[in-house]
């Protein structure tokens, strides 16, 4: 009887789990694939990488390359839509139907645009702190090697610096840079949210999703120590599309300088000679120079010309410009291929690239091999991995020709010997002041840096807490240079040069790591809303290097590598290393989402500053408030958006390494002698004074701003009015030298910096075939100093200006401080220029003092200032159909800047070599701006030009080929562009660029035009 139950029991369970597989499969049937295109509601645009979801469940999926979807659903399932940018549309699934076509409509980016904040993610509309965005996947056509180029012009308040040498480096300052007088100004960069201290040219711009810009101490305050001069935040790319996308992207071309220099040609040159001469003979003949005078004739050039090098080369009728000799033809090129995904489980982008530019100078060029890997996957619904990594290995090699020896060499020089046209010729015009400008070429080089950055990161939603969110990151920044240098033996008989051959390698590493705990928690409340960030975070960074050098060696035939040939030989080493540490609290509270106020303290430490202020704090608070939102506006259907932001808040600034300590240093004069003094003692000796109190330059900034769209987001933008008061700045101070140092680094300085920034963007046209866009920003910024040492030795009651340095209580941080040019003296003005110590052709300089004479002490002022008044750019986008068009123009108005390089003839050596084709000063030609061609300029007189100018910094043409081509050729998407960088610069500047504006020697920036290709797969 048991043995029966148990077996109909048995039976029960049996057909009971058949039943319920049975249901289930049935279940299962009814699950049916959809599939369909989404695409853009104003233009039919195909939309990748839109994100598909099962509503109330993980199961989900994104948009390939030409929108197409599939996904398995149920019937009366609610289907989601979302792609940042778009509004989010809901379907829900009906049986028999299983193609869904979507359109979704573009909502204006303005305040509903995602930036990166530091430790997190916002939108513009939550965002108490001035904080700008600029998407790098726009700027795809542009030739921009180094990353950075992409924001030159493109944001108000922010200005780049670089030179124009093959892959170099630049430089970001924001605001200005006028916060510290000795420290840094640059903006800190960080890279996939941890600080980067590495190279800028290792990073390559394909691989760059976006920039945003942390402007006031709001925004930046996360970032405490070291956020005083702003933040550049740079985001990498990620997979987007379910289906792996392979993207290729390359371009070839060329380049040339932006702005060749007015140089003085063969005929200028000798004419120039001719007037040098000419001039002396006018002195001689008015008693204004000793000697006897000889005038000399224009036909006769043995009468001016310096050497017989030249006068041969001008008999034979041999010229050649230095410029053009030192040229080389400049291509550029630069290949790149990406692989990425993305789903519910998944994300990765892994990228390659290949960059090869040569510089327009020979001896110059750059390469650069870089590969990335980003990878995070969901292990579970709360668990997540990943790594941001790359890996680059950068080629400077070279020693290029000199810039400054080719632009004051004679066109009549021989660059070669004459009996033997494959040597070069170490003086070409055999005088000893201008040296061969491609001597250095001759010398073999090899600089290369190989580097490697990774993120590793953990990321945990804690269960059942909701929205409580943990994050591990670790991350470390390794580099490792090699510089070897052989200069070459030449002891060519007649040159006048015998030179051993020397060479050195220099072989450096450094390494810089993050360790770094965040805790999280965001819900929402009803009408209230929390956001809160805990960071605590340690770096350690160190670096060292090794050099060893040699010279005369028994041949060249091994270069630097026969160091131990060498017979004299020395080596050195250096080591440093740095710690800090630092916690964070950040919490942004939302009320009725449009009240806003967000607080941040920050407190770090570290190992540079002096033993008694290793720590510094670091508060702000933002608030805003959405205006638009407001009952009183609802109806005001002009007015789409208006947000109100106020923020107040203190950032610092760092020293360097071991800047708080006494250094020490060897010195053969400090060794001592014991015993019979055969072999003296090492000796080490302190050269410079340490300061135990040496704190963090500080930073107290607040800022006003308000965002605005208007006209149906026709219209947006946003102004920002800052103010910030810099104290404690690390300068030197005077201190008795019964210390035994003159002066000390103490915090000693007080800075005030202030500005207004303007951005307006419009839509002009948006119809389904043309789109017409127009940016526009607009920047002012005015520093001064406020405080110095505090010396008063006049007892005026007034702090005593430090005019050594230039530096002026009350005015800007870089004012030039000389006499005031009012003129040039003439030849009926000879006896008036005497009693000031001057002869006709010598400048003529205002007597403040009104004394009858120029004196350093009473007759120098202010004469201006380096700061430009006002920086802008303005940029606009045409797309009709397939076709795009972009063109950004930058520019400034105002500021002024030394150009003695050209202007002064003391300074270049006018009267011995080739210079600027400038009209100077001479009897037959009285002008009255250049002085004379002789003007020796023994008060050290400086000549200001202005630095304004317009650039025509970007012009791109691209076109999309259509889904017919596409699908022709079995591609995702096909674009061809063809652009050019830099192509026009409009200045008064005489130098070769108004942004740098250094002397001859630099080197300018390029024009480079480049034709390229973007595919998709």
């Amino acid at each position: 009887m048991m043995k029966k139950k148990l077996l109909r029991n048995f039976c029960a369970v049996l057909l009971t789990l058949l039943c319920v597989t049975l249901i289930n499969e049935n279940l299962k049937a009814q699950d049916k694939i959809i599939t369909g295109k989404v695409t853009d509601a104003s233009d039919g645009g195909m939309l990748p990488g839109v994100t598909v979801r099962l509503r109330g469940t993980t199961v989900g999926t994104a948009t390939d390359a030409n929108g197409n979807y599939s996904i398995n659903a149920p019937a009366n399932a609610v289907l989601e839509f979302a792609l940042i940018g778009y509004g989010e549309n809901l379907v829900k699934t009906e049986a028999g139907k299983s193609i869904y076509n979507i359109k979704l409509n573009a909502i204006s980016k303005g305040l509903d645009e995602v930036v990166v904040v530091g430790y997190g993610t916002s939108t513009k509309r939550d965002l108490t702190g001035a904080v700008a965005k600029i998407d790098n996947t726009k700027l795809e056509a542009l030739p921009n090697v180094n990353i950075l180029q992409a924001l030159r012009g493109g944001t108000a308040g922010v200005s780049i610096t670089s030179t124009g040498r093959a892959g170099s480096g630049s430089a970001v300052q924001i605001r200005g840079g006028s916060r510290s007088i000795a420290a840094s100004n640059n903006a800190l960069i960080v890279l996939d949210g941890i600080i980067y201290r590495g190279g800028l040219s290792d990073l390559n711009s394909d691989d760059i999703e976006s920039f945003e810009i942390l402007k006031d101490a709001s925004a930046a305050a996360i970032y405490g120590s070291q956020a005083a001069n702003g933040v550049v935040i740079i985001t990498t790319k990620r997979g987007k599309t379910d289906k792996p996308t392979i993207h290729i992207n390359s371009y070839v071309g060329g380049q040339d300088f932006v702005k060749n220099q007015k140089l003085e040609n063969a005929a200028q040159y000798r004419q120039k000679l001719f007037d040098v001469a000419n001039t002396t003979f006018y002195r001689q003949s008015n008693g204004q120079l000793a000697g006897t005078p000889v005038k000399p004739n224009f036909d006769d050039v043995s009468t001016y010309f310096l050497n017989p090098t030249e006068i041969k080369n001008f008999n034979l009728g041999n010229s050649q410009e230095a410029l053009d000799v030192i040229s080389q033809s400049a291509p550029i090129q630069n290949y790149n291929l990406s692989l990425s995904a993305a789903n519910d489980k998944t994300n990765y982008f892994v990228s390659g690239e290949y960059a090869n530019q040569k510089g327009v100078v020979k001896g110059d060029q750059f390469k650069r091999a870089s590969g990335r890997v980003n990878l995070e996957t969901h292990v579970t619904d709360w668990l997540k991995f990943g790594v941001n990594s790359f890996f680059t290995f950068n080629d400077n090699s070279g020693t290029p020709a000199d810039l400054l020896q080719a632009s004051r060499l004679s066109p009549y020089a021989s660059y070669y010997l004459p009996d033997n046209p494959t040597i070069l010729k170490p003086n070409p015009v055999d005088d000893g002041f201008i040296s061969n400008p491609l001597f250095g070429t001759l010398n073999r080089s090899t600089i290369t840096r190989s580097s490697l950055f990774a993120v590793a990161y953990a990321d945990v939603n804690i269960p059942f807490i909701k929205g409580l969110n943990y994050r591990f990151n670790y991350s470390n920044n390794s580099q490792w240079d090699q510089n070897f240098n052989f200069t070459p033996s030449y002891k060519t008989p007649g040159t006048g040069l015998n030179r051993e051959a020397s060479a050195n390698q220099t072989n450096s590493n450094s390494t810089d790591a993050y360790v770094e705990n965040i805790l999280k928690y965001n819900r929402t409340f009803g009408d209230h809303s929390v956001d809160a960030t805990f960071l605590y975070n340690y770096n350690y960074s160190k670096s060292n290097s090794t050099t060893a050098s040699a010279n005369t060696f028994p041949n060249d035939a091994l270069t630097y590598y026969s160091l131990s040939l060498g017979a004299t030989q020395a080596t050195s080493a250096s080591y440093s290393a740095y710690a800090s540490i630092a916690a964070m609290a950040r919490l942004t509270y939302k009320y009725k989402n449009r009240y806003i106020i967000t607080g941040t303290f920050r407190r770090d430490g570290a190992s540079v500053f002096g033993d008694k202020n290793k720590f510094a704090n670091f508060p702000s608070v933002g608030v805003s408030w959405i205006v638009s939102d407001e009952s009183f506006l609802k109806d005001v259907k002009v007015i789409n958006v208006l947000k109100l932001r106020a923020s107040y808040g203190g950032n610092g600034n760092q020293i360097g390494r071991y800047a708080s300590l006494s250094p020490l240093a060897v010195n053969a004069g400090y060794n001592y002698i014991f015993g019979d003094g055969t072999v003296p003692a090492v000796g080490i000796g302190t050269t410079g004074l340490g300061n135990p109190d040496l704190k963090w330059e500080l930073t107290y900034a607040s800022n006003i701003g308000v965002d605005f769209e208007l006209l149906n987001r026709r219209i947006s933008g946003s102004l920002d009015v800052y103010n910030s008061n810099s104290s404690d700045l690390l300068l030197p101070r005077t201190i008795p030298t019964i210390n035994g140092f003159g002066s000390q680094l103490q915090n000693i300085g007080k800075v005030n910096n202030k500005g207004i920034e303007f951005t307006l963007n419009t839509i002009n046209i948006k119809t389904p075939n043309l789109t017409w866009t127009t940016g526009i920003n607009l920047s002012a910024n005015k520093n001064k100093i406020v405080a110095l040492q505090g010396t008063d030795n006049n007892k005026d009651g007034i702090e005593d200006d430090d005019i050594a340095s230039s530096r002026f209580i009350g005015k800007p941080i870089n004012a030039i401080y000389n006499y005031e040019v009012i003129g040039v003296w003439q030849q009926d003005e000879a006896v008036l220029a005497k009693t000031f110590a001057a002869r006709p052709g010598d400048l003529k300089l205002r007597d403040i003092d009104g004394d009858g004479k120029i004196t350093p002490g009473n007759d120098r002022t202010i004469i201006g200032y380096d700061n430009p008044d006002v920086v802008y750019g303005f940029n606009t986008s045409l797309t009709y159909k397939g076709f795009s068009f972009y063109t950004l123009i930058t520019g400034s108005a105002g500021g002024m800047r030394n150009n003695n390089a050209i202007l002064d003839p003391a300074s270049n050596l006018i009267t011995k070599a080739r210079g600027a084709s400038v009209a100077w000063w001479t009897p037959d030609n009285p002008s009255t701006t250049h002085p004379s061609i002789d003007y020796g300029n023994s008060l050290g007189v400086v000549q200001l030009q202005s630095t304004s100018f317009i650039r025509v910094q970007d012009i791109s043409l691209s076109y999309n080929f259509g889904k017919r081509i596409t699908d022709l050729l079995k591609v995702g998407a096909l674009k061809l562009y063809v652009s050019a960088k830099n192509p026009i610069l409009i200045t008064k500047w005489s130098g070769w660029d108004p942004e740098i504006a250094a002397g001859l020697n630099q080197f300018p920036l390029t024009r480079s035009i480049i034709g390229g290709l973007s595919l998709s797969l």
